[in-house]
């Protein structure tokens, strides 16, 4: 008898140990190699492989996270290419909140694990952790904002760009109605997690711009600029080492989208740029000097207008830091240069190319 009650203990735990282990796995699944034809992108040629390898790099982050959760994970996020670590870190993020999820421990702790030795990753953990909320609480947005109450007033906007995420890129292609709920988001919330739709539409549109401006005419008139922030930020963002792709994805948008678009590929540039200075010097070296004088300049006055707003302004900064950014850069046409090699003097109202 004794040894019948050994062995089903025996067998008992080995199963809580596999369903510990596997269970956070089983969340991150459609983070790996995502299956083009059935999510419905427009992504075709070179693209395919930019999303695959964005897939890709956020489930090595799941992964290093998971199966290292009281090891040297980080140092493993760090290994991954200069290009795609943010992505890893992402993904790692992601990881956090599937273990916390099991573990039982407070949702306070998060993303912090990432931030006290990595603080220049803060746009991907907090950002990663939207992604898991989004899964987590689904539509359910209410309980998932107030989780994110815990967080710096600054950071948690983030992570409702996360939340948006996951359902403009998993959900909508399938489902045009899986984006209703964000309207009800209160407050700049809600913009944020439309910023983090339009993210997804890039991905969505990848390889058919015009079907990404057509997608975002007819998809939210109100929120037409959080979607182009959100785009033109990835345009950015996903591909440093191809800052010309960015800055013609700006030119080709709508003459009323611009500052918009603008804001977007700075805070794209400016990710970058603090996630590793060095190799994003190196992505933008090739460009003509004028272009690239407008980047740096860009993400110097969004980091000290940063600084300002957040000592100005304790809470509500985040919105209020885009508003006035967004504003003076277009009092000093910042971005004008950017158009010098694509426009006539009489031109500027931009066109798909």
């Amino acid at each position: 008898m004794a040894s019948v009650v050994a062995i089903t203990a025996a067998i008992l735990v080995a199963l809580i140990l596999f369903a510990w282990v596997r269970t956070p796995h089983w969340f991150a699944r459609p983070l790996r190699r995502l299956p083009l034809q059935n999510l419905g992108l427009h992504v075709v040629g070179d693209d395919v492989r930019l999303v695959e390898d964005w897939s890709h790099a956020i489930s090595q982050g799941v992964a290093a996270r998971l199966n290292r959760p009281r090891g040297r994970w980080l140092a493993r996020c760090e290994m991954a290419a200069p290009k795609w670590r943010p992505q890893v870190l992402e993904g790692a993020a992601f990881g956090c909140g599937a273990l916390r999820m099991l573990g039982g421990r407070q949702w306070r702790e998060l993303p912090r694990e990432i931030l006290r030795t990595r603080p220049q990753f803060g746009q991907a953990a907090y950002f990663g952790f939207g992604l898991w909320g989004a899964w987590r609480f689904g539509r359910n947005f209410e309980d998932f904002l107030k989780v994110v109450q815990c967080y710096d007033p600054w950071w948690r906007f983030v992570c409702l760009d996360g939340y948006g995420f996951k359902f403009g890129l998993f959900d909508y292609p399938g489902d045009h109605r899986s984006l209703s709920h964000l309207h009800a988001i209160p407050g700049y919330y809600r913009r944020a997690a439309f910023q983090g739709v339009g993210r997804a539409f890039y991905f969505a549109y990848l390889s058919d711009r015009r079907g990404l401006i057509e997608t975002i005419s007819d998809f939210a008139p109100q929120h037409d600029g959080d979607l182009i922030e959100g785009a033109a930020f990835a345009s950015a963002y996903y591909q440093p080492d191809r800052p010309r792709r960015a800055l013609n994805f700006v030119r080709a948008m709508p003459f009323e989208w611009r500052a918009n678009a603008h804001l977007g590929i700075t805070l794209g540039f400016r990710a970058r740029a603090t996630a590793d200075a060095d190799y994003f010097e190196a992505c933008i070296i090739d460009l003509p000097r004028m272009h690239a004088a407008a980047i740096h300049h860009a993400v110097a006055l969004a980091g000290e207008m940063e600084e300002q707003i957040r000592r100005e302004h304790r809470t509500a900064s985040y919105g209020l830091w885009r508003e006035k950014l967004t504003q003076r850069m277009q009092h000093e046409r910042l971005w004008d240069p950017a158009y010098v090699d694509a426009e006539t003097r009489s031109g500027g109202e931009g066109a798909v190319r």
